[in-house]
């Protein structure tokens, strides 16, 4: 009983390191996501200097912008209408699904 107690402790704690993990992982990516869309600020004004703390800004409000999103469903496939704006390419876009 004791080992069993000790063994449900410990992967307790295990998903407590991988949950925060994952966390850490998202909010790297976050952050490497804005960095590069304040980079394309940046390179876009022709890599004129003292704009910095103002591209990061923009480009935080671009990249953490909740987004509408409709989804539409059928037999055969997934339709996902999300109004964007302006400026935003195909590349920054990503869906993923999960079960």
């Amino acid at each position: 009983m004791q080992s069993q107690q000790t063994l449900q402790k410990h992967e307790k704690s295990n998903s407590i390191f991988a949950e925060s993990d994952k966390l850490f992982d998202q909010r790297r990516e976050l952050s490497e996501n804005i960095a590069k869309r304040a980079y394309e600020f940046f390179d876009g004004r022709g890599r004129q200097f003292g704009h910095d703390l103002e591209d990061w800004l923009r480009a935080e409000e671009e990249v953490m912008r909740r987004v509408p999103v409709e989804v539409r469903e059928n037999a055969t496939q997934i339709t996902i209408c999300a109004e964007v704006p302006g400026g935003i390419m195909c590349s920054h876009i990503s869906v993923e699904i999960d079960d």
